[in-house]
Order: C-alpha cells, then structure tokens, then sequence
C-alpha cells in the first residue's frame, strides 16, 4: 500500500526507513510529512506541523479503511498506537512517577509502574510533579527557568543550556502545588502561538505572582500557525536572542498588557462580526505655544516655509535641542528618580507630505555646527601629521644621541579627536567608539527611521539584538559593546545620551513596529507626529536673518553648557524643581496615575512613559529659556506646564496612531475623507469633492459618501438655492466640531516671524532693530 500512497504525494524523499513528503492536508513549504511501513505491513503516516491523519489520506484521494490494509484490499483494520517518545517525572530525589507517552497516531497519555515491572495507564492518586524537578531543583537560583508548553520543548531547552521545566497534560493543566518550586526564582514563560498557549500563559504567570522573584511571558517573534518554542528554534533562532527577548519583556502584571498583534486580531474579529473598531480621535492641533522664543517663531516660520504643520518641525527639532544638551544637564524629579535630556521623536507622513524638508529645517543648526567641526577636525589632522613627522625626526635623533645623555623622550603628539554632533550610524557597535570619545552624547538623524527599526539585529549574526542596549541608552544609562574586529575589542561608554530624529510613512512604520517592539517598551519611548496633510501653495517666506541668529545663539548656548567630572568621568549638572515646578508635577502626576490604572495594553505602555517625557520635555523647554534671561537655574512652573502639555498631546497622538493601525479599510476611508473635508476649511459640496479627489467621478458618489459621514453624526447638510437666478440646490456638507486648523499654507510670513520686541536681550544677543530676510 504505501508505494500507493507514495505514488500521490509530492517531493517524496527516502529518510532512513521510511520517507517523507510534502503534507496534503496544508499549504507545505517544506516536507513535514513522514510515511513507514509498520510491523504489521500497515502504512504509518505522520503530519509534523499537526494535521489530521484522515484529513491527510483524503488529500491523497484515499480511504484510512485502505490505508489501514496489509494487503492493500480496502479490508477495515485497526490501526495500533505506537509509543514514539516517553517523558519521565520524577520526584526530587530522582524517583521516577509516572510517565507522559505520545503516540503515533498522535496521541499523548500517561501512565506509572505497576510495581511489578509493567505499566498501568492510569494513574490514581499518584503526585504529580513539574518536568525535570531535580535539574531544576539543582540549578542555580539567578538562572532564569524557562516555562513551556510541552516536555519536548523542555527537552530541547536544556540541551541549549536552558534551565527549563513544564506541566504534564499541556496547556490549563497547571496546578499551585508546582508554584513551590519557583519561590523566588525568576521566571519566564514562552506560550504556543495560539489561543490555548497565551491563556496557559496567563493562567501560569497569575499562579506565580507573589511567589516567584519575578514573571515575565516572552512572545516568541515569528512563529505562525500554533508554532512554538522548539519550530523558533528550528527557524533560526538563537540562545543569545532568547537572552535578548527576555531581558527585553516587561515583568507580567495581573492587568495583562495586550501586546499590539493581539490588538490588531481583535480588530480584525471585529470587522469579521461587522462590529468596527472605535475609530482614531480627531486631528489636535500641536501645542506650538508650548514652545519659548524663538524656536516658537521658528518651528511656525519653518512650517510657512515648507508648506507643512507646525507639528513635523516642532516634533523634529525638540531631539536637537536634547541632543544640544546631551548629558551636560537632568532634571531630579525626587531622591533618585532623575530624568535626562534623552528624546526620540518620529515625524509619520506619506511620500510627498513635507517631512523631509521639514527635517531638513529643524536639524540645520546642528548640521551647521557639525560642518564647522568637521572642518576643524580637518586642520587639527593636517597639523597633527605634521607633527608626527616632526616627532619621528626628534624621536629618531633622541635615540642615536639623547639617550646617552639622559635627554627627556619626545613626546609623541596626541591624536585629534573629531568632535560629533550627529551621528547617522544606527547600530550600538559603529557609535560605541563615537560615544565614547563624544561624552556629551550625540543626535541620531535618519531620514528614513525604519532603517533604525530593523539594525537591532543587525551584524549580530544570530547572536543576540540591540534591544536591551538601546533602552539603556534612552535611559542615559552605561553602554557596553564587545566587538570582534578592531583595536578596542571591548567599548564602555558611561551614560551613554544619543538622541533620535527622522522621518517614516504610516505604513512602514505600522510593519517596523511589531509586537516586540511593544512588548519591551522600544514603542513607548518614541514620541511620534502624524498631522493631515496641508495643500500646498507657492511662498516667498523666508526665515529672517535675526531669527536665524536667534535659533543659532540657542543651540550655541545649549551646546556650551558642561557637565561635571567626578573621578574622571562625565557626569550632569543636577537641576532641581522650584516649588511651584514641583507642585505642578506632583498634581499632574497623581492625576495621571489615575487615569494609567484604567489602562491596558498599548495605552497603558505608552502612558507609562508620559510622565518621563513631560520631565525630559520641560528640562529642554527651560534650558532654552535660560538663553533670553526668562528662567532661573531651577526649573519653574511654566516649564513644568509645558512640558505636561507637549507629553500629553504626544501620547493621545500616539494612541491615535495605534488606532490607524487597527482601523479597517472602510475606517481609513472615511478618516481619510474627514482629512480632506478639514484641509478644505470643514465643508464642502459633492462637486468640491469631485474636483479634490479622483475617487468620486459623479456627484451622486460623492454625495453619498457624505451622507454616510451625516449618518455616523460626524456632520450635516445644508441645502441653499443658488445664489444668482433659478437652478439646482446647492448642498452643502460641514464637518461637526471642524477642527481648527490653517488648511492653506500656514500662518502668514508676518505672523510666522517674532517681532523684534517679542525677544528678550540676553547678555549675548544682540538685538537688530529690523529684520533681515535671507533664504536658508
């Protein structure tokens, strides 16, 4: 019979004493099949990825009741379970328990000794026990203990190295009297990829809180269908990126934080029952006034020029200004809670909406400042080769006459370093050295951030991410690089402070930022900006010369400011609060609290971080207010207040960005509309809408279209008679609660640029009495 069987599948290949093939019971990228003959004559089949034996010979266009014949003449046989595998549970001193069987046909059973040198499948009231209990007993107590969903990836764990265990019967069949054995371990559970495996994992992770040390649930990147540890392992991966994963999943709360994957299969359930998603908030107009002058004047101007929101530079040059302060400068919110000038900030927009001269703009100081230095750099290397020559000569004559008379060694002249500002490397290995001769820290600029996104791995060759480094360095915390190539094999760098800034479309940004990136908290830290586009019209605005000047005199103050150095190393200024910053902080912050308790899953990591954001954001703000003489060395309330209000427009931005993400096409349609009824002033009539959009072609289209958006409540129709003589009614359709927003070009070139009255005169800025307008 099986040369039958064989005969009707695909990529047959001869393995051992039987074969294997692609299975026909699922879409097979690789043979997962496995046929033998028993010892019986009978045909044995096996599907590793799962699938149903029948399901499997049907595929093949067979009966089992042939299948199941020596003879091969349909006769109906039973077909025996075969023991394939047997899994011991032993007692702490070794004893062995019972047994757990799988079988083939795929099955899994247990049973014990029956005392008399057999076995009995059941298994009474014997003691059940966790998986390899005297290894785990006998590791050391700060090794991590891996939790799995089965004794064969258990198996497969320790012979990795792995400290590893697991519950007989599989997933819900967890038991508290196996909760003795993790007291005070740290642990961490690795779910299937399904339903059953992260509720297994729920239901493991409640039992252990207050017993073991510490809990965490470690998604597996990767995995498809019901997958698990062993097919990650299988796939390529690593016990240097387990480690990575880890170190990177924040410990498992009771409120179980949804991971952004689970959000977005919750939407699609959602389509699926024709019950949407909640939509994404309306646009919020960006808290320009936040910022002091002159970057107020600035990011507007900037804005006017480039044919953008106030939002894309704003956001884009808040991490220069932190990457001007670097670690020179923290603010002490308490004893030891103390927040440096560390910002990442994302400008999210499709091709053509203005990021990139937008970034262009907001980063041109420190690009300036970096050229300067970069063309230092080229002289100081010039005089450097000179005198080396110079030291070789006297070196060489020292050693024929001026040993023997005790003359003093020359000393070799000491290599120029290159002062960096900004840096466009992405992976902790190329600014490991950077930083290290950079103490102050330095600003990442990418254009394209999803370059940054996906170097975590980068040049690790399977060992391990950049996870774990780069939320220390977003902690300004120490950096350590082993490197294998290069004179310095090992790079430390104390406080490690790089700033990042770029640009990225939605749709990259939604693939780049996988649940990973939730799950360990990378996403959370990125303050990210996705305003409607404007239309764009023609300008001669310019940014004034006096402005200029003014935006340079900050950076150069900024980037004047030092840090201390204590025992030879770097360390920053500490800031304090005034009390009234400290009041403002403190109200805002138990307010904040209370609305964190009732959040989950991603809102719940992205506030998380809010209240960090709104310290390192009104540091930044009062520094630059230092420059016009409007602030003193603590930090005041109106800082404080600003900062808050810049955290919280960036985190209920955030959250509108997670909702894009999870937003059906139908949703993404009609945001997408409300985006250009707003950018048209908020109303519009069916033939203003022809004209503005290809996607309706006739009148009757884009009126319906509106009366879908007047059924949701999102507006409303007015009909008029026409104004000149008879004709057909004009209707017109207006936005409820228009969003107030310049829908052309910005504000005018008048407005966009600070009067020279509105600038204080700090001891070094002299104010011009009119201002002069030059092209950037």
């Amino acid at each position: 019979m099986t040369p039958t069987i064989l005969s009707r599948l695909t990529n047959v290949r001869k393995n051992g004493a039987g074969w294997t093939a692609r299975c026909t019971a699922h879409d097979d990228g690789r043979n997962s099949l496995s046929i033998s003959i028993g010892d019986d004559g009978r045909t044995l089949v096996h599907c590793h990825a799962g699938c149903d034996t029948e399901a499997v010979v049907k595929g093949c266009g067979l009966t089992m009741a042939a299948l199941a014949s020596p003879n091969g003449n349909g006769h109906t046989t039973t077909i025996k379970p075969r023991i394939v595998a047997t899994y011991d549970y032993r007692d702490e001193q070794g004893t062995l328990l019972y047994q757990a069987v799988r079988l083939l046909p795929k099955d899994f059973r247990q049973r014990k000794p029956d005392g008399s040198g057999g076995w009995t499948w059941k298994l009474g009231d014997v003691r059940r026990v966790l998986y390899r209990l005297p290894e785990l007993i006998a590791a050391d107590h700060g090794e991590w203990v891996l939790i799995c969903e089965g004794e064969k990836d258990a198996d497969r764990l320790a012979a990795v190295g792995w400290v590893t265990t697991t519950n007989c019967a599989g997933a819900g069949k967890w038991r508290d009297e196996y909760n003795q054995h993790l007291a005070g371990r740290r642990v961490a559970i690795l779910p299937d990829n399904d339903k059953p495996g992260r509720d297994h994992a729920a239901q493991v992770a409640a039992s252990l809180q207050g017993i073991a040390a510490e809990v965490k649930v470690v998604e597996l990147p990767g995995l498809t269908g019901k997958g698990d540890v062993t097919d990650w392992l299988d796939g390529g991966g690593t016990q240097d990126q387990l480690d990575q994963l880890i170190l990177a999943a924040e410990p498992w709360t009771p409120a179980a934080e949804r991971s952004f994957f689970d959000q977005v299969e919750t939407a699609k359930k959602q389509v699926r029952s024709k019950a949407p998603p909640a939509p994404p908030a309306p646009w919020v107009k960006f808290p320009i006034e936040s910022f002091p002058e002159p970057i107020r004047s600035y990011v507007t101007a900037t804005a006017e020029i480039t044919g953008t929101d106030p939002a894309f530079a704003g956001t884009a040059v808040l991490p220069c200004l932190a990457g001007a302060v670097g670690i020179s400068r923290a603010l002490r919110l308490r004893d030891r809670w103390i927040e440096p000038s560390v910002l990442w900030c994302g400008i999210v927009g499709p091709s053509g909406s203005g990021k990139s001269p937008a970034l262009d703009q907001a980063t041109y100081h420190v690009k300036k400042r970096q050229a300067a230095a970069f063309e230092l750099y080229g002289q100081e290397r010039k005089e450097h080769d000179q005198a080396v020559e110079s030291f070789r000569l006297a070196f060489e004559d020292w050693k024929k006459s001026g040993r023997k008379k005790n003359d003093p060694q020359p000393e070799e002249p000491i290599e120029p370093i290159c002062r960096r500002l900004y840096v466009a490397d992405v992976t902790t290995e190329a600014l490991g050295p950077i930083l290290a001769e950079n103490g102050r820290g330095v600003l990442l600029c990418r254009d394209e951030l999803s370059a940054w996104f996906n170097s975590h791995g980068e040049y690790k060759k399977g060992h391990g991410s950049d996870v774990e480094k780069w939320l220390s360095i977003h902690g300004c915390r120490d950096l350590l690089s082993d490197r294998k190539t290069g004179d310095n094999r090992t790079v430390y760098v104390r406080r490690a402070a790089v700033s990042i800034v770029g640009g990225v479309q939605p749709g990259t940004l939604r693939r780049v930022l996988d649940p990973a990136s939730f799950e360990s908290g990378l996403a959370a830290r990125w303050l990210f900006c996705c305003p409607p586009r404007r239309q764009r019209q023609w300008t001669e605005a310019r940014i004034d010369q006096r402005l200029d000047q003014a935006v340079e005199d900050v950076f150069g103050y900024l980037y004047g400011l030092e840090p201390e150095i204590r025992d030879g190393h770097l360390d920053p200024v500490i800031v304090d609060l005034t009390p009234d910053g400290k009041r403002e902080f403190v109200g805002w912050y138990n307010q904040h609290g209370a609305r964190l308790t009732d959040a989950d899953g991603a809102e719940a990591a992205l506030l998380s971080k809010c209240e960090a954001a709104a310290a390192r954001l009104a540091l930044v703000i009062h520094l630059c207010r230092q420059v016009t003489g409007d602030a003193g060395d603590a930090v005041d309330g109106d800082s404080i207040r600003s900062g808050i209000t810049l955290a919280e427009w960036f985190a209920a931005e955030g959250l509108r960005l997670y909702a894009m993400f999870s937003e059906t096409d139908d949703g993404r349609q009609q945001r997408e509309l409300i985006e250009l009824i707003t950018r048209r002033g908020g109303t519009v009539t069916p033939r203003d809408l022809m004209r503005s959009s290809r996607k309706y072609s006739t009148a009757d289209q884009a009126e319906a279209v509106l009366q879908d958006l007047v059924s949701a409540g999102l507006g409303s129709f007015d009909v008029s008679q026409p104004s000149q003589g008879p004709g057909r009614p004009v209707c017109r359709f207006t936005l409820a609660d228009a969003v107030d927003v310049d829908t052309n070009s910005g504000n005018t070139a008048e407005t966009a640029i600070v009067s020279a009255s509105a600038l204080s005169t700090g001891p070094e800025m002299k104010v011009a009495d009119e201002w002069e307008e030059v092209v950037l």
